[in-house]
């Protein structure tokens, strides 16, 4: 049974997603489910990189308004994912300078949209982000930024750190924003091939991703507030990059 575009919930149709080329986002379970076909869920987003978590009934209930959900729903998206690897492989071979936006623990759809928009109007190559604590990519992430989320390649990764480990080892220099005293403006290296890190507005960057880090950099100002918005942050920072490359 279907009851919205992003939602579908009941084991047989279910199912009968997992093989059609919908893309999932994410599977939810009732919390005391097991047996066969929770064993099949999990099976299956380990191998298709999906999120799954166990929730109480409660959730399912309300997410389902209530219909018969048998203790699975499932989000759908529009938003085709891309490896990582395939992604850096493709900037390389076509001559670009790697610009890869990592988004660590970034929960806020409206901030996903925003910085999706941004980073398609900046040339950002690829955005990358966790299968844990991050936002869905659903309908309406899409619908916020204006159908960026279609239009750049979005990499999901299990883990954020074996991510820039990767592009570190491929060469790329990894920027954090933090509060730091280096100024963005000042920084000598945006031209070069770049993985870009913003972290949550509450926690910004987890202290592991932070370590990989080659430079910290804040964004000047003279407000006498904590910080900007994460996403309005992304924008400035991508905006400096865009110039930087542009001169």
């Amino acid at each position: 049974m279907k009851f919205a575009d992003d939602i579908v919930f009941g084991r047989k149709p279910v199912e009968e997603l997992l093989n059609s080329d919908r893309t999932i986002d994410k599977i939810l379970l009732e919390q005391k489910m097991s047996g066969p076909f929770e064993k099949e869920m999990r099976q299956y987003a380990k191998i298709q990189k999906i999120p799954l978590s166990k929730v109480p009934q409660a959730k399912l209930d309300k997410l389902s308004n209530y219909q018969n959900h048998q203790g699975v729903v499932v989000f759908t998206t529009a938003i085709q994912f891309y490896e990582l690897e395939d992604v850096l492989q493709l900037s390389f071979e076509q001559g670009k300078t790697p610009f890869f936006l990592i988004l660590d623990n970034i929960t806020d759809i409206h901030n996903i949209g925003a910085i999706a928009r941004s980073a398609h109007w900046f040339g950002v190559d690829a955005i990358v982000y966790s299968l844990k604590n991050a936002a869905a990519l659903n309908g309406m992430a899409v619908k916020i930024s204006a159908g960026a989320l279609l239009e750049i390649p979005v990499c999901r990764v299990s883990s954020i750190v074996k991510a820039l480990d990767y592009l570190k080892q491929s060469g790329l220099t990894i920027v954090g924003t933090d509060v730091s005293e280096k100024d963005l403006t000042t920084l000598n290296v945006l031209k070069e091939p770049l993985a870009v890190i913003m972290g949550s507005e509450e926690k910004g960057m987890s202290r592991e991703v932070k370590s990989f880090c080659d430079h910290l950099i804040h964004i000047p100002g003279k407000g006498n507030i904590d910080s900007l918005n994460v996403s309005v942050a992304t924008g400035v920072v991508l905006y400096e990059i865009f110039k930087n490359r542009s001169e």
